[in-house]
């Protein structure tokens, strides 16, 4: 809603800095691309805060040989099995 409210009135002031917080709060915890895009539209270039909870690259997938998109292929193929 402050988001909203800001977009039609760039000059409310607290509305933005209230939006920007709640945006910073859900994308750290959720890491949602979106959550992200706004608090950069709501602050301008600040540095964004690390996200938590970023799993590593599983080791089997740093060695894969191929291309990443010979290895989204195996990925879609057995997901193809699973769901037949």
């Amino acid at each position: 809603m402050r988001y909203a409210l800001w977009k039609l009135d760039p000059a409310r002031e607290d509305d933005r800095r209230v939006a920007a917080d709640l945006y910073e709060t859900l994308y750290v915890e959720r890491l949602n691309i979106t959550f992200r895009e706004r608090l950069r539209e709501l602050d301008g270039e600040q540095t964004l805060p690390e996200p938590s909870g970023i799993l590593d690259v599983p080791e089997g997938v740093k060695r894969y040989p191929g291309t990443v998109e010979e290895l989204l292929a195996q990925v879609e193929a057995g997901l193809a099995q699973l769901g037949n």
